[in-house]
């Protein structure tokens, strides 16, 4: 009891074994008694460990390794009683990281029990999605960012609209954009998780949010909340997987928030290859303006700027057993280079089954079909698709 305070304040003179004698456990307990505090409902006397190993990392979906389920469930479990400490007076947070801390407890403990999964617990009323105000809604289409691929196409995803392709590259409708995130898959495009867009009706619904994700084939909204946003986490084609890539990278299942890759072989699969295949694509059907090479090196001269914003080429999705990678413009499983675009890529998507991708060059959207040999199915000049859909919105409003 008398460890902790500063030398001045101690007796003199000092004896250590004095204090030592009253600051073990047996005298704290004395020292409780005699305030009618019983201290034994307190102790602890042996803290449960699993032995060092005893949970080896294992092989998930994808090929790839991740620590055990039981391994992460404990650390979770782990990394929010060191949450604790942040908390202060402030009750709200209090018991909102107790009861986090009783759940991941309760699936750690499922885990290495062999237990089957504890049903969620009952979620609140599902949020209704409305529809947009089409007039506040209103903004330039500007520049494309984002490319989604759709049952029949494309979804391009402009500053201040959603323009759909067909697989071929045709104009299919444009939408004014809603502020907001945006994921798509099948025929489907959530925006903001307030508002959904069905490419198919041509027109945006309502409807309860759960419903809407089950039209998508979800069990949850993907969401890349909790994560790095410096690094801009990347959801998967299929929705079920976020791929972070902040310090080292992993995969993980939105489902029950599992990760399933991570370590040398992920960062592997995202590193430029080695020795550079042959791209698919001929530069000279991208090309788009005068081509100068000055001392070796070639130079567009271009007289606007570039429909497509500069961005990061990075997509990914489970084909087969196997994970899928878009990083720069090469296509990877695992280590190994499956094909390369041969042109600067700006932004990617593959669908869901990770069969297509499309990726956004500096002036055209590219379909390539990635079979038993990768193949480009299309190449879409994108100042075309933004006058289509220029002209769409004009006539619509």
């Amino acid at each position: 009891l008398g460890l902790g305070m500063p030398r001045e304040h101690l007796d003199e003179p000092y004896e250590p074994a004095h204090y030592l004698r009253r600051a073990t456990s047996d005298a704290l307990t004395t020292w409780l008694a005699g305030r009618g505090i019983d201290a034994a409902a307190a102790r602890i006397d042996r803290i449960p460990v699993p032995p060092r190993g005893h949970y080896k990392s294992q092989k998930f979906e994808g090929g790839m390794t991740a620590p055990a389920p039981e391994a992460q469930a404990l650390y979770k479990a782990v990394q929010t009683t060191r949450l604790f400490q942040y908390i202060g007076d402030n009750q709200e947070h209090r018991a909102r990281y107790e009861a986090q801390l009783d759940r991941e407890l309760a699936v750690a403990c499922d885990r290495i029990a062999k237990l089957e999964p504890r049903p969620a617990e009952t979620a609140e009323a599902p949020e209704v999605i409305e529809l947009p105000h089409p007039d506040a809604e209103t903004r330039p289409i500007g520049r494309v960012g984002e490319v989604y691929v759709l049952s029949q196409g494309a979804l391009l995803v402009a500053d201040g609209a959603l323009i759909a392709i067909d697989r071929d590259g045709g104009f299919v409708g444009a939408w004014h954009r809603p502020m907001g995130d945006v994921f798509a898959i099948g025929d489907l495009v959530l925006v903001n998780y307030s508002h959904a867009l069905d490419v198919a009706a041509g027109r945006f619904v309502e409807g309860e949010l759960h419903e809407i994700l089950r039209s998508m084939g979800l069990d949850g909204a993907p969401s890349t909340s909790g994560h790095d946003e410096r690094t801009a986490p990347i959801i998967s084609g299929c929705g079920r997987y976020l791929l972070d890539v902040d310090e080292t990278p992993y995969v993980v299942r939105f489902a029950d928030r599992t990760t399933v890759a991570e370590g040398s072989s992920l960062e592997k699969a995202l590193e430029a290859p080695a020795k550079p295949k042959k791209g698919l694509v001929d530069p000279d059907k991208v090309a788009v303006g005068r081509v100068t090479v000055l001392e070796g090196v070639r130079f567009t001269v271009r007289s606007g700027e570039s429909p497509v914003r500069d961005g990061r080429s990075l997509a990914f999705a489970l084909a087969g057993g196997r994970w899928r990678f878009l990083t720069g413009d090469a296509i990877r499983e695992g280590s190994k280079t499956i094909a390369r675009l041969g042109v600067t890529v700006h932004a990617g998507a593959f669908r869901a089954d990770g069969a297509v991708l499309w990726a956004l060059a500096s002036d055209h959207a590219i379909r390539v079909d990635l079979g038993a040999s990768p193949k480009v199915g299309a190449i879409v000049p994108i100042d075309g698709i933004l006058s289509a859909a220029t002209r769409a919105l004009a006539e619509a409003s």
